[in-house]
């Protein structure tokens, strides 16, 4: 209960509190939060995790999306700094953000009407694009995003530039998410899986652990 108000008060700070929010531990403690409250990729990618239907589990859904777009918010202004968005990444921030962007309708209540879920869900998609997008400005990251956008979705990606905070520039990307075919999703469900830091090796070749494929992605 007291997540929320902390991570808005969190949002609310001054950029120039990026090093006093570091050194105190922020970005494992908020990457734990997107660890603890964002859902699970199913294991077939042609599914969307479905929500309780009751009403106080509908209630709680909308809590947790209201505070991982505050947890979002802090992470793109942390990211910001090349300092911080290593971190984020260390911490796996851009799996567990990620894996939002096909689960963020099963946080809308099942009460409400379609339409309105899906007009929720995609406010959450829009913090989550723009976090990816601030972590994405620093080089060492891009190789996560190359192998986990299918090639017309890493277009759009790109085009919306650097450190673009307007929300609104996120949301034709939000929608082309919402707009994938079966076919599409369980690629970028596979993509984001790979970006995956925990992930265990595809396989091993006598001594050597092999974790990703050279030429997989939007460039493979």
């Amino acid at each position: 209960v007291l997540l929320l108000p902390m991570a808005q008060i969190l949002a609310s700070l001054s950029a120039d509190s990026s090093a006093e929010l570091r050194a105190a531990g922020t970005i494992p403690a908020l990457a734990l939060v997107l660890q603890r409250f964002s859902p699970e990729l199913d294991a077939s990618p042609d599914s969307t995790p479905s929500p309780s239907p009751d009403s106080e589990a509908g209630q709680q859904g909308s809590r947790v999306s209201t505070l991982l777009c505050s947890v979002c918010a802090v992470l793109t202004d942390l990211a910001r700094a090349e300092v911080n968005a290593i971190q984020i990444q260390e911490c796996n921030g851009i799996y567990l953000s990620a894996r939002l962007l096909l689960t963020a309708l099963s946080l809308t209540p099942e009460t409400q009407p379609m339409g309105l879920r899906k007009k929720t869900s995609s406010v959450l998609q829009c913090y989550v694009l723009r976090l990816l997008r601030f972590l994405f400005a620093l080089v060492s990251n891009r190789r996560f995003f190359k192998r986990m956008y299918p090639p017309d979705l890493f277009a759009k990606f790109i085009d919306v530039g650097h450190y673009k905070y307007d929300l609104a520039l996120y949301r034709p990307l939000a929608k082309a998410v919402g707009k994938l075919t079966p076919r599409g999703i369980a690629k970028l469900t596979s993509g984001i899986q790979e970006t995956n830091v925990t992930l265990a090796p595809t396989k091993c070749i006598r001594n050597y652990k092999i974790f990703e494929v050279l030429g997989s992605g939007s460039f493979g």
